[in-house]
């Protein structure tokens, strides 16, 4: 007769003994294939005759090499390694599930493997998927990968090759290798592609993705993305295909450190607000942002553009440009566009700045006596300012007044000084350069002062060049000795500049 304590003991190890069988894996190596028929669904082809077919199983290729392997019926795996020297070819009709009790399922290419391999079978994700892809030669995933909600991670060294219609829609982040495009429309429109250190290659592929964010890493190919939003930052990386947003007015904000740089190099299509609000924006080459119907930059930041094809930025019709960053390489305000220096109002700082006839500067004021860059707006050029506008052809200055410390229009503060407008007195630096200026008459300007709301004679608004200096006057009953000699007080006044960025 069995004891009450030996009963319970004995049920416990039945119990454990039957839990271990239920969940223990395979862990198959293909072996040979002394038949001649080189399918997966052959016991006689894996080691000890025992074949992966069933949750956390792990299928391991090593040996030859096998160019025409047959999936002939549907099975499931945790794992599927590559370590060979030589290549495996796998294809069929039927699918394999990747699928494991927990964490996430692993298709592996080890480090000392060469070779180029390619599952070519549909794969159903069960759970999510990591490609640890550490060989030096190229995995093809030809198959269609699908799974609801699915995430797929890229990392390793090595190449990786996407070329069938997915319909899995989580998320892909490529930690490390490349993960490249075979064929076009390889994501599902709703999925989402994180770049966090390595390199998404589209080739010369085109797809549709909810979402790009590129934390570090490259973004390369001459093909094309449409995409719902691309995030930049924070890192290093660079954006070297055309990108075009689905939702045209979506902003583009770089927005993460000082020490972040994205470089673009191809066209990024959106008619929202680029902001770079911290690092550096590089345009490069074809690096363009023309859609853009507003470019702020925020101090600190830098919109890099000395090295596109044309050595600098032309703003397009429509588009203003405005902040208290800085523009490194030159700048063209052509007719159009709108220059808006300040954050209402403050300092922009570019290089050589040329001033078309047609564009505008948009030039606010809150203070009449707090200083340029500080009561009004200032723009400091590091560099020539060239002025090609002529009395045909004039390039406008907008100025409006504020009410002090906000950005509201209303009067601006300390008019009264000399005297209130109309009354004799007023004169601003708008503009400061280390180059100097060309091209300057004052019949090339007109001056709009429809949103200055402050009393004053429209007519009495007048610009001069002192110096490197473009000086904003008001004198009810102008003369041409008083306004140089105000300019001449103005110029003796000014403190030397830092000629670096």
């Amino acid at each position: 007769m069995v004891s009450r304590v030996s009963a319970i003991f004995l049920a416990i190890v039945l119990s454990v003994a039957l839990s271990h069988s239920a969940f223990a894996a395979t862990i198959a190596i293909w072996d040979k294939d002394p038949s001649s028929n080189h399918t997966w669904d052959k016991k006689q082809n894996w080691s000890g005759n025992k074949k992966p077919s069933k949750k956390d199983d792990v299928a391991i290729f090593t040996g030859a090499g096998i160019s025409g392997i047959q999936f002939t019926k549907a099975a499931k795996v945790g794992e599927v390694r590559y370590d060979s020297s030589l290549g495996y070819n796998i294809t069929g009709s039927k699918a394999l599930t990747f699928d494991v009790t927990s964490g996430s399922a692993t298709l592996s290419v080890l480090s000392a493997n060469t070779a180029s391999h390619e599952l070519g079978v549909e794969m159903i994700l069960a759970d999510d998927l990591v490609i640890d892809h550490q060989g030096g030669g190229l995995m093809t995933l030809s198959g269609v990968i699908s799974g609801a909600g699915r995430n797929v991670t890229v990392q390793g060294s090595g190449s990786t090759l996407m070329s069938g219609s997915n319909s899995y829609d989580g998320t892909t982040t490529v930690i490390g290798g490349t993960l490249s495009l075979g064929a076009d429309n390889v994501f599902a429109d709703s999925s989402s592609v994180v770049i966090d250190g390595g390199t998404f290659d589209i080739g010369t592929r085109s797809d549709t993705i909810n979402a790009v964010t590129l934390r570090s890493g490259n973004l390369s190919g001459t093909g094309s993305l449409v995409v719902s939003s691309l995030n930049l930052g924070p890192g290093i990386s660079d954006i070297g295909v055309e990108v075009t947003f689905a939702t045209p007015a979506t902003d583009l904000t770089l927005d993460n450190g000082s020490s972040d740089i994205v470089t673009v190099s191809r066209r990024v299509r959106h008619s929202g607000r680029t902001k770079v609000k911290q690092g550096r924006l590089k345009l490069k080459g074809q690096g363009s942002v023309a859609d853009s119907s507003t470019i702020e930059i925020s101090s600190g930041a830098i919109l890099d553009v000395a090295e596109t094809d044309s050595g600098g930025l032309t703003l397009e019709s429509g588009q203003v440009l405005g902040g208290t960053g800085t523009v490194v390489g030159s700048l063209t305000v052509a007719s159009g566009s709108q220059l808006s220096p300040g954050n209402s109002p403050g300092t922009l700082t570019t290089g050589d700045l040329i001033w078309q006839g047609g564009g505008s500067l948009l030039l606010e004021m809150d203070d009449a006596t707090g200083g340029a860059g500080i009561g009004w707006d200032l723009v400091d050029i590091i560099g020539i300012l060239s002025i090609t506008a002529d009395v045909l052809n004039p390039f406008a200055i907008d100025l409006a007044s504020l009410l002090l410390g906000t950005d509201t229009p209303g009067d601006a503060s300390n008019l009264n000084v000399p005297g209130p407008l109309p009354a004799p007195g007023g004169s601003w630096t708008i503009v400061q350069t280390t180059g100097g200026i060309t091209g300057f008459s004052a019949n090339s300007f007109i001056i709009d002062t429809s949103a200055f709301t402050n009393t004053h004679l429209s007519t009495a608004f007048e610009l001069q060049q002192v110096g490197n200096d473009l000086v904003l006057y008001y004198v009810p009953e102008p003369g041409t000795g008083v306004l140089v000699a105000l300019g001449m007080v103005m110029l003796g006044l000014r403190r030397p500049r830092s000629t670096r960025y």
